[in-house]
This record gives C-alpha cells, sequence and structure tokens, in this order.
C-alpha cells in the first residue's frame, strides 16, 4: 500500500513538471495534456485531479512572476485568468471523455460534445475580453510584437500617423477573423489528438493492441452537418451572415477534418489490403509533403482526401473487409 502511494506520488510529479514545462515551452503547447491523459490511464481520476490542480497552480504561479511588469490590475487578472482558464477547458474536456459523462458510446461523440461545450463556456469570456479596453490593448500589442519577431517585418507603431494606424487596424481584424473562424476547431483538433496520443502510449506501454485509423469509419449523418456547413461558408463570401458564419466555419473544419481522417484511413486500407510495399509507402508519403508545399497544388490534398472519405458514402471501400469480420 505504502508503495503503491509511494509510486502514485512520483508519477503525479513527473507527469505535472512535463505537462508544465509543454506548456510554457510554446512550440509543444499543443501536447501538454498527454502526460495528464497517460496519467489517467496509469492511475485513475484520482491522479489525475491530483495532477490537474498542480498544475494550474503552478501556471498561476508563473503567471504572477510573468506579468509583475503589467501596471494595470485589471489586465493582470485578466491575463492570469486566460492563462490558467485555458488548460481548465481542455482537462474538463479529457475528463469529461474520461469518465463517459455524456450519454454517448463513441468517443467521437463524447469529443465533439466536449467541442461544444468549450464553444458555450467560452462565449462569456470572450464577451469580457472584447469589452475591456485594456486586456484588448495588449493582446493587440503581442500579436505585433510576435508578428515582427517571428516574420522578421517591419509594421509601423500605433503613434506612427494615420496610415500607420489603419494597417494595424487591418493586421489585427484579420487575426480576429480567423481566429474566430477556426478557434472551435482547434480546440477540437487538439483535444483529439491528446486524447489519441495518450491512448495510444497507454496501450502500447501495456502490449495492447489499439484501433489503427483503417478502421475509422464516420457514421453517414456526418453528410449532413459537413454538407450544410460549407453551403454556409460558399454563401458567408455574399452574403453578411453576422455570428452565424464563425459556427459554419467551425463546424465545416471540424467535418472536414474527419472525413479527412476517414479517407486516410481508405488510403491505409487499400496499401494494407494490396499488401504495398514500405519503399512505395515512403515515395508516396514524400509525394504528398512535396504537394503540400506548393501553393494551389496543396490543395489537392486538403480538399481531394476529405472527399476521398465522402465517397465511401456511395462506394463502399472497405464493406468487404468489414463482412469478412461479421
Amino acid at each position: 500500500m505504502v508503495l503503491h502511494i509511494k509510486r502514485e506520488g512520483t508519477e503525479i510529479a513527473i507527469f505535472t513538471v512535463i505537462s508544465v514545462l509543454l506548456y510554457q515551452s510554446g512550440f509543444l503547447i499543443f501536447v501538454f495534456c498527454v502526460p495528464l491523459q497517460l496519467l489517467f490511464f496509469k492511475q485513475g481520476n484520482r491522479a489525475f485531479f491530483i495532477s490537474t490542480g498542480l498544475f494550474i497552480l503552478s501556471v498561476i504561479l508563473w503567471g504572477f512572476f510573468k506579468t509583475r511588469g503589467v501596471a494595470d490590475s485589471e489586465t493582470r487578472w485578466m491575463i492570469l485568468s486566460l492563462d490558467a482558464g485555458l488548460p481548465v477547458l481542455f482537462f474538463l474536456g479529457l475528463a469529461a471523455v474520461n469518465n463517459r459523462i455524456f450519454p454517448f458510446k463513441s468517443r467521437l461523440y463524447s469529443l465533439l460534445s466536449a467541442a461544444a461545450g468549450f464553444a458555450l463556456l467560452s462565449l462569456p469570456v470572450l464577451f469580457l475580453v472584447r469589452n475591456s479596453e485594456g486586456i484588448v490593448g495588449f493582446l493587440e500589442n503581442q500579436i505585433l510584437q510576435s508578428m515582427r519577431v517571428f516574420f522578421q517585418i517591419s509594421l509601423p507603431s500605433p503613434g506612427e500617423g494615420e496610415g500607420g494606424s489603419e494597417q494595424i487596424a487591418t493586421i489585427i481584424a484579420l487575426i480576429k477573423e480567423g481566429f474566430f473562424r477556426n478557434y472551435v476547431f482547434v480546440f477540437f483538433l487538439i483535444l483529439t489528438g491528446n486524447y489519441r496520443a495518450g491512448m495510444l502510449i497507454s496501450a502500447r506501454t501495456k502490449g495492447e493492441s489499439w484501433k489503427g485509423l483503417w478502421e475509422f469509419h464516420l457514421d453517414d449523418r456526418f453528410v449532413w452537418p459537413f454538407l450544410i456547413s460549407w453551403a454556409g461558408v460558399l454563401a458567408g463570401i455574399y452574403l453578411d451572415l453576422g455570428f452565424f458564419q464563425y459556427l459554419v466555419w467551425n463546424v465545416g473544419l471540424i467535418t472536414l477534418f474527419l472525413f479527412g481522417i476517414q479517407g486516410i484511413g481508405i488510403i491505409q486500407f487499400i496499401t494494407l489490403k494490396y499488401g504495398i510495399t514500405p519503399r512505395l509507402k515512403m515515395l508516396g508519403m514524400f509525394l504528398v509533403v512535396i504537394l503540400l508545399m506548393v501553393p494551389k497544388l496543396n490543395m489537392l490534398i486538403y480538399v481531394g482526401i476529405p472527399v476521398l472519405g465522402v465517397t465511401e458514402l456511395w462506394i463502399k471501400y472497405r464493406v468487404i473487409e468489414r463482412s469478412k469480420d461479421r
């Protein structure tokens, strides 16, 4: 019993530290939930929630140190809330999926429900941020500084005349528009990726098998949100849809991603079915990477693979294999 408690405490400490480092690294922030998800599979809910609490405490303490130069108390409070609130939403999403809080047998539906919950919870936060001049000014300044550093471009400062202010306002407006169009999709993508990575690592450490993408199959009903959302995106080019445009963009990107995964699954199934050699697989992957780097041609990948997934509604590529399993 004592040894078990010591082992649990050690693993909580190790996985919490790794998760905090990933979150603060910037570059690897997209996988910061993986250690805690792996901890859940190793030690269960108790360890997961203890680690989550330690993680949030660490982020808040680091946030106080990081924002010590911010004079305005309201702005500092908002920064700390955003810095700690974002991982809380991801951990809540993982906890909901892990404990099957949503009334679905499918993990995919649970992940989609978590994304919908995130969208609802984020609305009051976005409202507060939008109406706080201090936090908006701080975020805009951070965006401009990041663009100067990472893209090595010269941008005018807010005080450099009317032309400079208009250029800055245009850049900020484009960034805001892009953020609202895909922020729920990005949450879903990160949550799903971290959940999947944690499951795979846990299964491999236990010597268990896990379903590959060639077994991933969407319900045919997913084609309706796919078609309706992208019809809305096209309509938004000619009409002012207001807030509705953000809904159709996020739903459209999520369904595009899911049908893309189905398309990849079809390709993997075909390579397995016909015994494609590793050399040909590597050549195919190399060609895909080349295409992704070529403007306009990369749309063949971004659109072609999801469309392949959609075509399984009519062409049952994997129906023979599934009938054998039955």
